[in-house]
């Protein structure tokens, strides 16, 4: 929740009265508890367990839980498809009369497809190909995890699709708001963020896996159907949706 809007961390509280606590973090918290002092002392502990190793930890849970595929998924192609439609006539069984010439019975329209190899798009990849130099703290090559050049190179390549994600935290409504009186702070603000980037994202993959193996399309916007939902179109259909609780009991009420 601090994290997807522009409110800055010393008006947190504000930001979390008439929300439901518990149905967001799990547990109930009084929004009072949410102060500048309380946040401040969690971002300590936060960076002196170790921000990467908190992360590393959690994101190799995330992979086992939801059995993510970490392998490569880059794709360029090397190829033009060249298609023909080609006449193929069908006759009518047996000889044609003498002195007659054979007509067809009908015309049936065939598609001939030809695979060939692009010579420009693979003269231009042997050239990026040629020589690339990469320094890494990876095992080197005898050791028992050790990565091959071509694996690191490919690890390399596909680091622009996941640096998208974070193009959030240049936002000024994001960067004006953070105002943190120690350093170790900032860093565990940053591991908070992180964790929201990896909870986010997970929520559109499972979205997006629904939809893939069932094949029933989820709502959009504009209340249009879409094949490629996101987790900010999801989050907006919660809009209008009220907790009410009575003692121990919640209900769920719709607008």
């Amino acid at each position: 929740m601090c994290c997807n809007s522009e409110t800055p961390l010393y008006r947190l509280e504000e930001a979390f009265k008439g929300l439901d606590s518990e149905l967001i973090l799990g547990v109930p918290i009084s929004p009072d508890q949410l102060n500048d002092n309380n946040l401040g002392r969690a971002m300590d502990k936060l960076f002196e367990a170790g921000t990467n190793k908190i992360f590393s930890q959690i994101s190799q849970n995330a992979i086992g839980c939801f059995k993510l595929d970490t392998g490569n998924h880059h794709f360029k192609s090397l190829h033009k498809i060249k298609t023909e439609v080609v006449e193929a006539p069908k006759y009518d069984r047996g000889r044609p009369q003498k002195g007659k010439e054979r007509q067809p019975k009908h015309i049936e329209y065939e598609v001939n497809v030809t695979i060939e190899e692009d010579p420009a798009k693979v003269e231009k990849l042997r050239l990026e190909a040629g020589c690339f130099v990469l320094i890494t703290n990876v095992p080197a090559q005898d050791h028992e995890k050790a990565w091959t050049g071509e694996k690191l190179l490919r690890l390399y390549k596909e680091q622009d699709g996941i640096e998208k994600n974070f193009g959030f935290l240049k936002d000024p409504a994001i960067v004006n708001a953070i105002f943190l009186k120690k350093t170790e702070r900032v860093e565990a603000l940053g591991l908070i963020l992180l964790l929201s980037l990896l909870l986010w994202r997970l929520v559109e993959r499972d979205l997006n896996l629904y939809v893939k193996n069932t094949g029933n399309l989820l709502p959009g916007w504009d209340k249009r159907m879409t094949k490629s939902p996101t987790a900010f179109m999801m989050t907006t259909k919660f809009l209008n949706v009220l907790v009410i609780t009575a003692g121990k009991q919640r209900h769920w009420l719709s607008r």
